[in-house]
């Protein structure tokens, strides 16, 4: 994923989450939890790195994510758990 250069230069954490579109997404780092009706999520949220406003390539191994993913989420975060500035989803499979 490239994030294109912008003039803000303050720090942005730069996040995915994996996840498949029919089942919910829930917060918390990569577990498996089940809900009242047995039914598993599982999840994946991980840090890429810091964005400071220079055009930036961030990558994350295809084998990484859980096989049952289709897409993943990229949230362009303000630093230290500031709002969400910028968001893109993307197809896996």
């Amino acid at each position: 994923m490239t994030v294109p250069e912008r003039q803000d230069r303050a720090g942005y954490d730069v996040n995915l989450a994996a996840y498949l579109p029919e089942q919910s997404l829930r917060s918390g780092a990569e577990r498996t939890r089940k809900d009242a009706q047995g039914i598993q999520y599982r999840q994946a949220i991980r840090s890429l790195g810091i964005w400071h406003g220079q055009e930036s390539v961030f990558r994350a191994p295809l084998d990484s994510f859980p096989a049952d993913a289709t897409h993943v989420a990229v949230l362009l975060q303000r630093a230290q758990q500031g709002p969400i500035a910028g968001s893109a989803t993307v197809a896996l499979r």
